[in-house]
């Protein structure tokens, strides 16, 4: 079934929002992704309703420029670009944000067989339609996702999903990234399985890289660890030339933890080098790359005192490069990075309010360290 949500355009100037509403909640914000346009996609939930929205950064500010109308709740939010801006999830049930000729609109493409819990978009080709990989159904033991299975769908109506049984259920897939590793044209998808290796006895995450032919993954390197133990491994395009580096978050030895970058070699990724993290991986959002701008990766980290930071990193030279800083804050979520007069700004959920900085030089100077609190319909 192909079903359209009602929806509706916002109007009005930046920070005019209504009364107690505020862009960041307290536990409301639930994905966001920014794309390479510079709207930033939100997905929140409340306690009856989800919604996505839309806004675009001119001004110094964020302006509203639509918003759904209520679904049921929203679990998942990928990017997509195309002629589909987002993919999200609500529960079972898939729906596509695409731009129309003033608006957007979001779109019910299907329902799936269990509940989704990770998802991203494919592509064989540049021009083609994509395809929505995800994660369903398993239940969570002991903090650890068991026995979901990997699923593909053409975004193109009807959903009709493929059940991958190159990725079994016992692998225990949790995560996925997606993109070209070797530069052939062809994407690659990264999974990462909690499991056991032929050598080492103990589950853990393993680094899985699938080949995709436009309709079936394939296996192409099964890894049983990267350089340590890691915490989350994703696809990066650094140089901004569409073939995509491995970057981790991984546990040493001595207890302190590391980002590490990672180049395909033929068969298997070769360790090019590692950074000391200043604390503990939290949550780590690659940003959206072009053919001008490389992509950076936002990681937020918990310090020896409880506080919370963000960092972005960046390539420089043959390693990671640690760009820029926030403050402290008692929680704080990265929302992505944003492109606006040839800055990249970094923007970020600190203590429940909405904080928009640049990156690099210029930082000082481009938007004066002032949070931005809402933004207006």
């Amino acid at each position: 079934m192909f079903v359209q949500l009602c929806s509706k355009s916002a109007r009005g100037g930046a920070f005019a929002r209504q009364p107690g509403t505020i862009l960041v909640g307290r536990d409301d914000l639930v994905t966001t992704t920014c794309d390479d346009s510079g709207r930033l996609i939100i997905a929140r939930n409340t306690p009856v309703t989800g919604s996505i929205e839309v806004y675009a950064f001119h001004g110094g500010g964020f302006r509203l420029l639509w918003t759904s109308s209520p679904i049921q709740h929203v679990d998942c939010l990928a990017p997509a670009g195309q002629r589909a801006i987002a993919v999200a999830s609500s529960g079972r049930d898939v729906f596509v944000l695409s731009m129309t000729h003033r608006s957007y609109m979001l779109q019910q493409v299907g329902s799936t067989d269990a509940i989704i819990r990770k998802l991203a978009v494919v592509r064989s080709r540049a021009t083609a339609p994509g395809h929505m990989i995800y994660i369903a159904g398993g239940r969570e033991v002991g903090g650890h996702l068991l026995g979901a299975q990997l699923y593909i769908a053409s975004l193109e109506s009807p959903l009709r999903p493929v059940l991958q049984h190159n990725v079994r259920e016992r692998h225990n897939a949790v995560d996925l990234s997606c993109g070209d590793v070797d530069a052939d044209g062809n994407p690659e998808v990264l999974v990462t399985a909690w499991t056991r290796s032929q050598v080492h006895a103990e589950p853990d995450n393993r680094p899985y890289l699938y080949g995709f032919d436009g309709e079936q993954l394939w296996p192409k390197w099964m890894g049983s660890r990267l350089a340590d133990p890691f915490l989350w491994a994703g696809l990066v395009d650094l140089d901004g030339r569409g073939v995509r580096s491995l970057v981790s978050a991984e546990r040493c030895e001595s207890g302190q933890f590391k980002l590490a970058l990672y180049q395909w070699r033929g068969f298997g990724f070769r360790h090019v080098k590692s950074i000391t993290a200043d604390g503990r991986p939290v949550i780590a959002l690659p940003s959206a790359a072009s053919d001008i701008y490389p992509a950076k990766v936002l990681v937020s980290f918990a310090a020896k005192d409880g506080k919370q930071f963000i960092e972005t990193f960046g390539r420089g030279g043959t390693a990671l490069s640690m760009e820029w800083k926030s403050k402290r804050f008692r929680r704080v979520v990265p929302l992505g990075i944003i492109r606006s007069s040839g800055r990249d700004l970094v923007v970020y959920a600190g203590d429940g309010q909405l904080y928009v900085r640049a990156t690099g030089a210029e930082r000082d100077k481009a938007d004066g360290g002032v949070s931005t609190r809402g933004v207006g319909r």
